[in-house]
């Protein structure tokens, strides 16, 4: 080989990644947009075209309302109202069956008893019951967000950007940004 020969070698790209983060506002059923700038993304994608991306989302989820706090208690309330219903109506029962040997205070224990025993396992089976339901309705909403995502994503590659949700949930959203530092030729002897 000769030396005056130049061998042309690249500097391998790297690539970093800037991350802008959406919080997730469950109280108004949206992402905070507020701090967003298009600047942020060297003018790549404006603050129209985010909020755009976000409203198809809010579409989909209906603003997140089956996650809201109110959703499970509103649910919840309406089990205990029907719950007191068939309790008092337990009770009227059993003054209608009480035979002449027992007394009002043994068989008003007996109810309390089996009522309480009842209670108990009733409150259990509807708090676990309500962890599955919730978990399972975040489950498809995170799906459906994922969906907007990856149908959005492609023409976002172009521009250098990418959306992420993170794996296991959906309280924050991210628009990443991949700078790439261009490859550099350099001259060896």
């Amino acid at each position: 080989m000769e030396e005056s020969q130049h061998l042309n070698q690249s500097i391998l790209t790297i690539s970093e990644t800037d991350r802008i983060t959406f919080p997730l506002n469950l109280s108004l059923g949206a992402y905070d947009l507020s701090e967003y700038t298009s600047d942020q993304t060297n003018n790549l994608l404006s603050k129209d075209e985010v909020e755009e991306f976000f409203v198809t989302i809010y579409q989909i989820t209906e603003h997140f309302k089956t996650v809201k706090p109110g959703y499970t208690i509103k649910r919840i309330s309406i089990f205990l109202g029907i719950f007191i219903l068939l309790f008092g109506g337990t009770f009227g029962a059993a003054f209608f069956l009480l035979s002449e040997d027992q007394t009002i205070s043994e068989v008003l224990s007996l109810i309390l008893i089996s009522m309480s025993i009842f209670i108990t396992l009733l409150f259990f089976i509807i708090l676990v019951a309500c962890n599955i339901l919730a978990n399972n309705r975040c489950k498809k909403i995170r799906k459906k967000i994922q969906k907007i995502i990856d149908q959005n994503n492609p023409p976002m590659k172009e521009k250098g950007l990418k959306w992420a949700l993170p794996k296991d949930h959906f309280n924050w959203m991210e628009l990443w940004i991949e700078k790439k530092i261009s490859p550099k030729k350099t001259s060896v002897l």
